[in-house]
């Protein structure tokens, strides 16, 4: 019997609900963990059955221009391929790659899962809603508390496998990860202490931008809200110590285009991320900002209408 197989991000609450969800549906569906940037690859082991994509984004970048290719590979294997995103993709793609494609960029991945696999399941469903909450920023106190879950040295598997079993929502938060928890939350206030005062204020063409850098503890999301919460009205580029991803906020639909086109980002909403390449050292924040100002320099802001 061929496997059926889920490919989503462990790096956000959306990728893992929909983890947990199509095994809630299918206890025998082979997750994968892919990171955003695509630096860890499962292609090798998913050269038969079906191939859930969920919450995957696109973008130019070469790596998922690769991902494309692997598509399509699958396809031509006779794999039947299912997509379940929110993130801005070429509707023309869509059609070409995938059997059944279920796309809404006011939504998230989970839910149009969810509604696809088992839209019966009141706990599938309140778990959708939850991922919602995370992605557009509407987080509630259980929502937060996953994400923080999710950024602690909890096992993720484990948290997928015990989202994916439970009775009743109230019942997300695993018994055995509040010492995690402690430990997170106690290490993330000196976290974002220090990622404020690492902020600094660049002017370039006559446009502000604030880079943030931090150690890798506190996250990209929560610690990218760090920095936006302080700086509402400037453009914000947020990046950790030893993490080749890059998230950023813009303040207008010009420079979003900018962005999306001088870094080759993803993104929605004025918000988005690339990664580093793979000769840049990760754990030199000096470079990493000057690849940034450098590309800010050299791009021509007012190319991008």
């Amino acid at each position: 019997m061929k496997n059926t197989h889920i490919i989503a991000h462990h790096t956000d609450l959306d990728g893992i609900i929909c983890h947990a969800i199509a095994k809630r549906w299918n206890s025998e569906i082979v997750g994968h963990d892919i990171k955003y940037g695509f630096e860890s690859e499962p292609w090798e082991k998913i050269n038969e059955g079906d191939v859930y994509f969920c919450d995957l984004g696109y973008s130019t970048r070469p790596s998922n221009l690769k991902m494309i290719e692997k598509i399509k590979t699958l396809k031509n294997n006779g794999q039947k391929i299912y997509f379940f995103d929110h993130h801005p993709w070429p509707k023309e793609l869509i059609q070409d790659l995938f059997h059944i494609a279920k796309h809404n960029l006011k939504s998230s991945s989970s839910p149009l899962l969810g509604n696809f696999l088992l839209p019966n399941d009141e706990i599938v469903r309140g778990l959708g809603q939850l991922a919602f909450r995370d992605d557009h920023n509407k987080g509630n106190k259980m929502s937060n508390t996953l994400t923080d879950i999710l950024n602690s040295q909890y096992d993720t598997w484990e948290l997928i496998n015990h989202l994916s079993t439970i009775k009743n929502i109230e019942d997300c938060i695993p018994e055995n990860s509040y010492d995690y928890l402690r430990e997170y939350r106690e290490s993330i206030n000196e976290a974002k202490k220090n990622l404020l005062s690492n902020s600094k204020v660049f002017n370039i063409n006559g446009i502000d931008y604030v880079i943030g850098f931090s150690p890798k503890e506190l996250f990209l999301k929560p610690g990218h809200r760090e920095i936006k919460d302080k700086y509402p009205n400037k453009n914000t580029i947020c990046l950790f110590d030893k993490h080749s991803n890059v998230m950023f906020r813009t303040t207008d639909e010009k420079t979003y285009n900018f962005f999306i086109k001088a870094f080759n980002s993803g993104g929605r909403d004025l918000e988005g991320g690339f990664n580093f390449d793979s000769n840049t050292d990760n754990s030199n924040f000096s470079q990493r900002i000057e690849k940034i100002l450098n590309t800010l320099n050299n791009s021509n802001y007012y190319e991008f209408k």
